[in-house]
Formats: structure tokens, C-alpha cells, sequence
């Protein structure tokens, strides 16, 4: 289970993600917002991971923490085709995709552009990860199909 902070208010997943990012103090970039803190415990005293951008690994157990029923392809929709604020590249530093969130989504800035040359190589990476960005896009395209059936 991970943990954030109790100042984050949420009643649901999609809140919990877009709560849990915050503006750097000095970022990097003007557009560029870190997830807060989370923790191995509920009392929120044993660090898990400082401000930081999120691992899709990360990010679904911290929304199975809250809300257990939140599914891996209701995240990578979410994440992928809904939060038009989120994300994503690959991290080097501890090989995984990672999210981040924008203040303005239709800034034309992405930090992918960085890896452009290398795109199908770290579209299929997985790294340390459990799943490469091609396992998140077809998580995506899972949920589409069952809520097209629904329909």
C-alpha cells in the first residue's frame, strides 16, 4: 500500500491523481508539476517516495490504497485518453514511464520530444517496470472496448 499525504482531499481516483500533483517550487520547466509525497504507512511517517513524477506502477497502487476497486486499465484510460494535464516519459534514472502533470495542457512543450530518435525502443522498455507504455496504451484500449460493449 502507498500513502499521501492527508491534506490531499479526494473522493475518488481521477481526484486523487490530479490533487496529488503539485507545482514545483523551482521546476525545471514552467509547465511542470511533481506528484507529493507518499509513504509506506497510513500515519504517513515512513517516506516512500519524495516529490517526485509516478511510475503507472506507483500511481495504481496508490489508487488501490484508496480505492480498491480502481482498475489497471481504468488507470491507463484515465491516464492516457482522459487527463489531457498528464504526461509521460521514460525515466532513465530508475527506468520506468513515469507521469507528470502540465498547468497548461496545450503547451506544446513534452518532455518526449527528448527521446524522439529512441521512440519504439522506450515504447516497448519496460526496465524495472511491470509495464512498458505499450502495455499502458493497450491497458487504455482494454477499457475502451468493455465501456464500448456497455454501451
Amino acid at each position: 500500500m502507498i500513502y499521501i499525504s492527508k491534506n490531499i482531499e479526494h473522493t475518488n481516483f481521477k481526484e486523487l491523481i490530479f490533487n496529488g500533483f503539485y507545482k514545483r517550487e523551482k521546476p525545471v520547466f514552467d509547465n511542470e508539476c511533481e506528484f507529493d509525497k507518499t509513504y509506506h504507512d497510513e500515519g504517513c511517517i515512513l517516506l516512500q517516495c519524495n516529490y517526485a513524477s509516478r511510475s503507472f506502477e506507483d500511481l495504481l497502487e496508490l489508487c488501490q490504497t484508496y480505492y480498491p476497486e480502481t482498475t489497471k486499465q481504468e488507470l491507463a484510460h484515465y491516464l492516457v485518453v482522459e487527463a489531457d494535464y498528464i504526461k509521460s516519459l521514460y525515466c532513465r534514472d530508475i527506468s520506468k514511464v513515469v507521469f507528470y502533470k502540465v498547468n497548461d495542457p496545450e503547451s506544446d512543450y513534452e518532455f518526449n520530444t527528448f527521446y524522439t530518435d529512441h521512440f519504439e525502443e522506450i515504447l516497448h522498455k519496460r526496465g524495472v517496470g511491470q509495464y512498458s507504455m505499450h502495455d499502458i496504451l493497450s491497458l487504455s484500449e482494454e477499457f475502451e472496448a468493455v465501456f464500448a460493449i456497455k454501451d
